[in-house]
């Protein structure tokens, strides 16, 4: 039998109650603060990850970009918490472009 673990690109984050019930998950927000501290590292633009996720469905939606960002930072997180329970399945399925969570967790690419 074969496993599979699918990064989907559907919108998972887009309602303001989805997001301010996930970033309450400690492996999500471990990664949120991991991402904020690479972010205020290297990046000149203020941002505060978690209150960008938890904003007004206005505010997150209509910046794709951060939002991309933050879907892919929390999806690792989920990985996290499903990595504790069981093993990495044989088989990731999704995109691996852009800030793509699957690169992280094929290990193709490190989280910064």
């Amino acid at each position: 039998m074969f496993g599979a673990l699918v990064f989907s690109t559907v919108n998972a984050l887009e309602f303001n109650e989805i997001r301010r019930n996930v970033i309450r998950i400690p492996e999500v927000i471990h990664r949120v603060r991991e991402a904020q501290a690479i972010w205020d590292q290297t990046c000149d633009r203020n941002l505060d990850l978690a209150n960008f996720i938890c904003s007004d469905d206005q505010s997150f939606l209509g910046n794709l970009r951060l939002k991309n960002l933050a879907t892919a930072v929390v999806q690792l997180g989920l990985l996290d918490r499903f990595l504790k329970v069981a093993e990495l399945p044989e088989w990731l399925l999704g995109l691996s472009n852009g800030d793509a969570p699957l690169r992280v967790a094929a290990r193709q690419e490190t989280f910064d």
